[in-house]
C-alpha cells in the first residue's frame, strides 16, 4: 500500500524516500548500536583478562625472584654441614693431622679454623674429638692457623713435648676446648669450604 502511495506524487515520493531513509537509519543506527554493545562488553572482558595476566605475571615474576635468589644463595655439598659462610664435612675416618689436612685440600677445602665462639660451639655439637687447623709445626710455640693467621693464647694449647697439632678435645667445660697432640695421632678431622 505505503508502494502505491508513494508512486502517485512526487511529494509523496519524496515523503516515502525519507521515510525508508528514515527506516535505513534507524536500522544502521540499530546495528551500531549493537556493535558498541558488543565492543564494550569484549573491552571489558578483554580488561578482565589484562587484569588477570597483570596478577599471573606478578605472580610469577616474584616465583621468578624468589627461585632466583635460592640459586645465588650458596648451599653446601651433600653431607656438609652449613655455618655462617663456610660448609663443614666431618671425617668419617682417623687419620694423622698432616693427612687430614692432604685429604680437606683434595675436596677443595681446608682444616677448619676456629675464630669465633659460634663456631667452637656448632662444631663441639658435631664431634667429640677431631684434627683442626691448628699447628705450630713450622716454628715451634708460635701457633698458626693453616691460613698463616697466629693464635694468641694461654692454655691449651700449650706445646708441652712432641705435640705440634691441635684438636678439638670435647670433653671439658673450657670453652675452647682445643688440645695439643703428636701429629701423627690418628683423628677424625673437620673440614671447611668458605662458600663465595
Amino acid at each position: 500500500m505505503l508502494d502505491l502511495f508513494c508512486r502517485s506524487d512526487s511529494r509523496q515520493m519524496h515523503y516515502c524516500q525519507s521515510e525508508q531513509e528514515k527506516d535505513q537509519l534507524q536500522t544502521n543506527y540499530s546495528q551500531v548500536q549493537s556493535l558498541q554493545t558488543n565492543l564494550t562488553q569484549r573491552t571489558k572482558q578483554l580488561e578482565e583478562e589484562r587484569d588477570f595476566l597483570m596478577v599471573v605475571n606478578s605472580n610469577l615474576t616474584q616465583q621468578r625472584d624468589k627461585l632466583k635468589q635460592q640459586l645465588e644463595t650458596p648451599c653446601c655439598p651433600d653431607k656438609w654441614k652449613m655455618f655462617g659462610n663456610s660448609c663443614l664435612w666431618l671425617s668419617k675416618s682417623n687419620k694423622s693431622w698432616s693427612d687430614s689436612k692432604q685429604s680437606c685440600e683434595n675436596l677443595g677445602a681446608r682444616l677448619v679454623i676456629i675464630n669465633t665462639q659460634e663456631k667452637q660451639d656448632f662444631i663441639s655439637t658435631l664431634v667429640q674429638r677431631a684434627w683442626i687447623g691448628l699447628t705450630d709445626q713450622q716454628n715451634s710455640k708460635v701457633w698458626k692457623w693453616v691460613d698463616g693467621t697466629q693464635v694468641l693464647g694461654n692454655g691449651e694449647p700449650d706445646s708441652k713435648g712432641d705435640e705440634h697439632c691441635v684438636e678439638i678435645y670435647n670433653f671439658n667445660s673450657n670453652p675452647n676446648n682445643w688440645n695439643d697432640l703428636n701429629c701423627n695421632y690418628q683423628l677424625y678431622f673437620v673440614c671447611e669450604k668458605i662458600m663465595q
